[in-house]
């Protein structure tokens, strides 16, 4: 007789070389970002004094609700300091990660009919299920592993083996977590979409529930995850009890996971869509109304994120001066301006970095026309009376949209919280508008994905890269000296920092008119190429 587990090591075989270059690429990059974060450290605070002037401009609700609590204030080390600065936020990143992984190996290979064909040969039952959570148990145990010995490695002060062993047991801890919660919304919803949306909005969630706790009601850091693990003090006391909680948590998700997926269909849900309308809205008739449709949901959880993100900053505005104003190395970090206070240098900082962020749906709404390419969904639709032209516009105008509906939405936050913290600060208008400056380089942004899109297609992911260098340059460029040709890489180096510097038509009218050449570009492409698959 089969048992329900037959063939998944064979299984979990193909799934690792299947997404080798996926999966190495998280472990890279994390592993990379966790380990230049610490080797910057020692250069950033050459002394004891500057390390303990930046431990008590800590020491306020915002910087805890983005990073967490600090531990071990009183003794600053690099170790503390980068468990405070780095692993809430690392861990937040791997939730996101265990989640895209997981529905990736789970629902979305049912959904797309894989699980299907293979459930068909002789393969056991729970196979393709147990068979993600090895691929999954070996990357997390990867990142762990990795960051753990690199971070011993590097020898800082304060940064012993004991916590760094501890450090990477987190990472891998938040990764299997989540990778169980997954586990569970891919078996509740009917899609990948969904299943996903659902996973995600719970680390978010969870984060956030944290970040309440940590700052008002303590109570609720008891019921995330993350309070969990950040309250285990990596680096300073190095519990181990919070480790063994979150892994038995974990256990009973993924034991949840598996016991609902034994109950239902192969396609199917346990939670089932409502039935929609009888009769199509007319704005369902026209390929850019559809897309609109479909990306809504999207549209506004990234909408109500910005904005909150933008709240977030500027609710931070009205105590800059007195946090910084000892710091030294915020004299590298912002750009150096007589007559202007530290909140207005860091308020050309903030805007950076919310455009960047407005930049990420607006690509990601335009790169859903490849990966609709490679599902061969493009190819019956351009077979019909749809022109290829039409069809890219359709993806182009909902991505425009966004971009502005993205950028308003964080530059009305940050105002709305400066206004209201800032004694006699600046007028509203003046924070959304120095926010609405970085939209002619957001488009730029998008219409390169565009360009990838319509030339070369199985490239399109180098716009991620794009845009993490982007955000390298522009926003850490003061901090480590880069050279001032280094800014014209990115089409955010080209907007004027106001309030900083005064705003410039010029700069604008070339973006806008680089946006319209890629585009142009784009269409050409798209319009010449064979369509893809795979």
């Amino acid at each position: 007789m089969m048992s329900p587990f037959d063939r998944t090591w064979r299984l979990t075989k193909l799934l690792l070389r299947r997404d080798r270059i996926r999966l190495t690429g998280w472990l890279s990059v994390i592993t990379a970002a966790t380990l230049l974060t610490a080797a910057a450290f020692p250069g950033l605070y050459t002394t004891e004094t500057e390390r303990e002037q930046l431990a008590i401009s800590m020491i306020n609700p915002a910087v805890t609700a983005l990073v967490g609590p600090g531990h071990g204030l009183d003794d600053y080390t690099y170790g503390p300091m980068m468990a405070h600065q780095m692993l809430g936020l690392t861990a937040l990143i791997i939730a996101i990660m265990a989640v895209l992984l997981t529905i990736r190996y789970t629902r979305a290979d049912e959904e797309e009919g894989r699980t299907e064909m293979v459930r068909a040969l002789a393969v056991g039952r729970s196979a393709p299920l147990m068979s993600a959570l090895l691929v999954m148990t070996m990357l997390s145990g990867a990142i762990g592993l990795a960051n753990a010995v690199g971070l011993g490695l590097l020898g800082l002060e304060g940064m012993n083996w004991a916590g760094s062993l501890h450090y990477g047991a987190v990472l891998t801890l938040t990764s299997l977590f989540f990778t169980g919660v997954t586990f569970i919304t891919a078996q509740l919803a009917e899609t990948a979409r969904a299943a996903s949306g659902m996973a995600i909005i719970a680390a978010v969630g969870a984060y956030a529930v944290r970040a309440v706790g940590d700052i008002s009601v303590d109570i609720l850091t008891w019921f995330s995850p993350f309070g969990w693990l950040l309250a285990a003090e990596t680096y300073v006391n190095n519990y181990v009890w919070p480790l063994l909680l979150t892994l038995f948590a974990s256990t009973l998700a993924i034991t949840a996971g598996l016991w609902l997926a034994a109950g239902r269909d192969v396609g199917s849900g346990l939670l089932h869509s409502k039935a929609g309308r009888s009769r199509a809205r007319k704005s369902l008739l026209s390929p850019i109304g559809l897309q609109m449709r479909l990306q809504r949901t999207s549209i506004l959880v990234w909408t109500a994120s910005l904005f909150l993100l933008g709240v977030t900053y500027g609710s931070v505005l009205g105590d800059i001066d007195l946090f910084f104003s000892d710091i030294d190395f915020m004299e590298d970090f912002l750009p150096a301006v007589e007559g202007l206070s530290l909140t207005d240098q860091f308020l050309s900082v903030l805007f950076v970095i919310m455009a960047i962020m407005a930049s990420v749906p607006t690509v990601m709404q335009l790169t859903k026309l490849r990966s609709e390419e490679k599902k061969q969904r493009i190819e019956p639709i351009v077979s019909l009376a749809v022109s290829r032209g039409k069809l890219l516009t359709s993806y182009m105008v909902p991505a425009l949209l966004t971009s502005v509906i993205m950028l308003s939405a964080t530059s009305a936050g940050l105002g709305a919280a400066a206004v209201a913290v800032i004694e006699e600060g600046r007028p509203f208008m003046e924070y959304y508008g120095a926010g609405m400056a970085y939209l002619p380089a957001v488009l730029v942004m998008t219409a390169t994905a565009a360009l990838l899109i319509g030339w070369v297609p199985a490239f399109t992911s180098i716009v991620w890269g794009y845009l993490a260098a982007s955000f390298v340059i522009v926003y850490m460029g003061n901090l480590f000296q880069f050279p001032d040709w280094m800014d014209r890489l990115t089409p955010f180096g080209y907007v004027p920092a106001v309030p900083v510097e005064s705003a410039a038509i010029l700069p604008t009218a070339g973006l806008v008119a680089a946006a319209l050449v890629l585009t142009a570009g784009a269409y050409i492409g798209f319009g010449r190429r064979d369509l893809q698959q795979g």
